[in-house]
């Protein structure tokens, strides 16, 4: 099972947060990103098998790592306290790949992961005319491996 739990979860994928959480903010990215919260050091576990595409530091993202899955899809962690997955590493589903924190653009804040899946190759039937339905061709809804990591 994960470090963080689905509890932890604020569902941006639906725009609603769990447990009455409160984060300004987080549903300025709806369909693309998962906020996750937990303590300050929590482990974050592999959500896939993959290679780490990237495992350093961004301006808005802080500590992040970039893990290529199967089917071309990236799965994206961000605003981590540190980083145990380096460049090219192989990572195992289950495997901790760092603890939660609160870097880049969330320093201060409650600390929390931003978890995402992309498609690299476009899923066009996906798109719709919602506000910005047309990334759903490339974002996917990561709470189904969430869920799965949790059974």
């Amino acid at each position: 099972s994960w470090g963080v739990l689905r509890s932890h979860c604020c569902d941006v994928w639906r725009q609603t947060c769990r447990g009455g959480l409160d984060w300004p903010g987080v549903i300025s990215a709806p369909g693309r990103v998962h906020t996750i919260f937990a303590k300050s050091g929590t482990d974050v576990l592999s959500a896939t098998d993959g290679v780490v595409l990237y495992s350093g530091k961004i301006k808005y993202g802080g500590e992040v790592v970039l893990v290529l899955g199967p089917k071309w899809r990236v799965h994206y962690y961000a605003h981590l306290r540190d980083r145990k997955a380096s460049f090219l590493d192989w990572m195992n589903s289950g495997e901790k790949l760092g603890s939660v924190g609160d870097s880049g653009n969330a320093k201060g804040k409650q600390p929390h992961l931003h978890y995402s899946i992309t498609s690299c190759l476009p899923y066009f039937w996906r798109a719709d005319n919602s506000p910005q339905g047309w990334k759903k061709i490339f974002y996917l809804n990561p709470i189904k491996y969430i869920e799965d990591a949790n059974q």
